[in-house]
């Protein structure tokens, strides 16, 4: 499997031309709001900040600014407000003065590397070079995931197998702009080479990452709440969507209520509608805590003061797994169905439900909510291997090494 660039074998040549590259990332989506595909720009760029690359995120007018990322961001769409993952009518509004932003930015910054990110970032890359007249610039995109199988997981084709296929042949040929593509699972890459039938030599896999040692101060010196001694807390963060597995936990968190008085459910994320509308009267169990949208830097504190994290997303749609990783960092046990991104990320350390099984994945809860032990082991295995294999500088050394390849410096 190819993770790093094989054809690029000299360090010094990496971090003299990091030095004075220019790159402008195109981010199709409301940068910064707490989501895993932004953590994952956040903490790329920031990794390839420290390696003195000159970086600048064009996004949409809505989002959050964060520390260490310059962005620049697109006019104000005012019917345009939700931050939700998903599809969304006024994106195409947004795309396009995208697209003239990053003309603007182009042509202002003269970047060595244009980076697009999503399938979208992508196309927008492209189509920015050419309408700038700077199409000899190197274009590289970031692929987190498959275009159809996200957009099939919202329902967006509606069985209409004609529109699959459209969006099917949309995708295939923007996967075949960039010079250089990166995913983010073994699943992704997969889905790059064998359904879509990408070179070998133009994809890399850079993994999800996490800022271990933050999660490692929040270890040593949080507190858990005050609650009874033998009160298992139960978390699951990330997006409220059925697209992403929700549906799966609103089941398994009724049954495992119905007939455990030990369990405290804590919920991070947004929408919390959906919550609402799939367990119903169950969802105002004083158990239950739906926290809606967390700031990503509060997340490590919530985390460490659980005991069972849960991934409850049943399908292998090529994303990577980020909330599994800040899971691991927490020192959490984790509770998953057996997709092959989690085993390929877990290997022995997770605990695994068959897919699609709720029962099993239920099963796998009340095993570790029973022996305080086991969840420690597990716990702290995942920690460690956060910690000695997960970082962002890896990452960003990795797509360094690419830039460097076809940047003309």
């Amino acid at each position: 499997m190819q993770r790093g660039f094989e054809a690029i074998d000299s360090t010094e040549k990496m971090d003299s031309a990091s030095a004075v590259l220019k790159v402008l990332h195109i981010a199709p989506t409301p940068f910064f709001a707490d989501r895993g595909c932004h953590i994952r720009i956040r903490g790329l760029v920031c990794a390839l900040n420290r390696l003195g690359i000159e970086n600048v995120v064009c996004t949409y007018h809505h989002g959050r600014d964060v520390a260490g990322v310059e962005t620049r961001r697109i006019g104000a769409i005012p019917k345009f407000t939700s931050t939700d993952a998903g599809p969304n009518r006024s994106k195409y509004l947004a795309d396009l003065k995208l697209l003239f932003l990053a003309v603007r930015e182009i042509r202002r910054l003269r970047p060595d590397i244009v980076h697009g990110h999503l399938h979208e970032g992508a196309l927008i890359g492209w189509l920015a070079r050419v309408v700038a007249m700077r199409w000899r610039t190197p274009l590289v995109a970031d692929i987190q995931g498959s275009l159809v199988g996200e957009l099939r997981t919202f329902n967006y084709f509606s069985n209409s197998r004609w529109l699959y296929r459209v969006f099917w042949g949309i995708e295939y040929v923007i996967l075949r702009l960039p010079k250089h593509l990166f995913c983010s699972s073994p699943t992704s890459k997969s889905l790059l080479l064998g359904d879509f039938r990408i070179d070998p030599q133009k994809v890399t896999q850079v993994d999800d990452a996490v800022d271990a040692d933050i999660f490692a101060r929040v270890r040593n010196t949080g507190t858990k709440p005050p609650l009874p001694s033998d009160t298992i807390t139960v978390i699951y963060s990330g997006s409220l969507l059925p697209g992403k597995g929700v549906v799966e936990l609103c089941e398994a968190l009724r049954e495992l209520l119905a007939h455990r008085d030990d369990i405290r459910v804590l919920l991070i994320g947004y929408p919390v509608d959906t919550v609402h509308s799939l367990m119903g009267q169950a969802a105002q169990d004083e158990r239950i805590t739906l926290m809606g949208r967390v700031a990503y830097d509060e997340l490590p504190q919530h985390l460490v003061a659980a005991d069972i994290a849960l991934e409850p997303k049943n399908a292998d749609s090529g994303e990577g797994s980020g909330k599994v990783i800040h899971y691991m960092a927490a020192g959490l046990p984790i509770v998953c169905f057996d997709t092959r991104n989690n085993r390929a990320l877990m290997g022995d350390i997770g605990f695994y439900a068959k897919r699609g099984s709720i029962e099993e994945f239920v099963a796998q809860i009340e095993l570790l909510a029973d022996d305080v032990e086991l969840r420690r082991r597990h716990g702290e295995a995942g920690a460690i291997q956060a910690k000695e294999t997960l970082s962002w500088e890896q990452g960003g050394k990795l797509i360094s090494a690419i830039y460097c390849k076809f940047a003309r410096i």
